[in-house]
């Protein structure tokens, strides 16, 4: 009978220590890291969430699992995509936190669009009308076009070094990447800082392009403004799956 009651008591503890343990693995579901093996940029994540993740992924650059991965072998390090997709992870967290305050803007679908490989903007068959207008506004002697920039325009502060004379073909290519003219930015005299668009172009070009250059691509990235706008001038918000409901600010 004594032995009875103690097996009782021990049956009992052992349900209540099932039941405390199931409690707190509801309220404390496993993490990526704990259920996955090789988690690096998804760690601290649920892993709940790293499968649809993934094939959020999958669908942004059109691609499938085996492009990152190898099939049926998931934790392995064998494809180099795999190693290039935590870079860009990196990245798009570096974009966001250098420029949004930490706020999640940036994602696969914002540079690929359902594509592997991002677009490059597209060569023109002839002189744009964005060239033509800024070579218009733009006048500057055989000489001038050799200086550094800031020796012939006010207020320079990223372009710093470019040759004068490139001037206008910078101007232009902003322009057409954005699918706006020249008072999108500036207004008269051009050296005004009235315009956000301006101040925005500046962060751009400063913690985007050289930021992504210098901290992901060794010195040159392939990240330009046509990369994310193609002629527009707010880049699209979200993974394309949803209709995006706010728009980061140029």
């Amino acid at each position: 009978m004594l032995l009875r009651h103690r097996a009782n008591r021990v049956l009992f503890s052992w349900l209540a220590i099932c039941a405390l343990s199931a409690a707190q693995s509801s309220d404390h579901p496993k993490l990526a890291e704990e259920l996955y093996k090789n988690i690096e940029v998804l760690k601290g994540q649920p892993a709940s969430s790293v499968q649809p993740t993934m094939e959020s992924i999958t669908r942004q650059i059109g691609v499938d699992c085996k492009y990152c991965h190898v099939d049926k072998n998931w934790a392995s390090e064998d494809n180099k995509m795999k190693q290039d997709s935590r870079m860009m992870f990196r990245m798009t967290s570096f974009i966001d936190h250098e420029i949004f305050e930490d706020k999640p803007r940036v994602t696969c679908w914002t540079c690929h669009r359902g594509r592997a490989k991002t677009e490059h903007s597209p060569v023109p068959k002839e002189k744009p009308p964005q060239l033509i207008m800024a070579e218009k506004f733009i006048t500057l002697t055989p000489d001038e076009e050799k200086l550094p920039a800031e020796q012939v325009f006010k207020n320079i502060q990223i372009l710093n070094g470019v040759p004068a004379g490139k001037l206008p073909f910078i101007m232009s290519f902003f322009a057409r990447s954005l699918g706006v003219s020249c008072d999108f930015c500036h207004e008269v005299p051009f050296s005004s800082d009235a315009k956000a668009p301006k101040h925005m172009a500046r962060i751009m070009l400063g913690k985007l392009v050289r930021g992504t250059a210098k901290n992901f691509y060794n010195g040159e990235t392939p990240v330009e403004c046509w990369t994310c706008h193609r002629g527009h001038n707010k880049p699209p918000v979200g993974t394309g799956e949803e209709a995006a409901s706010e728009e980061p600010t140029l």
